[in-house]
């Protein structure tokens, strides 16, 4: 792998954006009221630099960046999009709130 420091940077900010979306969306003290906050985070973690891997971020030299490459930074962005939205969806409905 040739960007592994590029997975390792994934892996600590993804926590760290998701922290930032739920704070915003949901005040700073999301954390006693809203408990999908911890599974979405490891699935995050889980999830997206997996989809990456596959659409092959991590084996591209960002040296030098074109339209083909932004072309597969979105795809692989929006894949990974429509894997988290599958994972929320599924877990919405196991745990139905009351």
């Amino acid at each position: 792998m040739r960007n592994r420091y590029l997975l390792l940077a994934d892996t600590c900010l993804i926590p760290i954006v998701a922290f930032a979306a739920f704070a915003l969306r949901f005040d700073l003290r999301f954390y006693t009221a809203r408990h999908e906050f911890l599974p979405y985070v490891v699935a995050a973690v889980l999830i997206k630099p997996i989809v990456f891997h596959l659409f092959g971020m991590y084996r591209r030299y960002w040296r030098y960046a074109s339209v083909k490459d932004l072309m597969a930074v979105l795809l692989a962005a929006s894949a990974s999009l429509v894997a988290m939205g599958l994972f929320v969806t599924y877990r919405v409905n196991e745990n139905p709130p009351i």
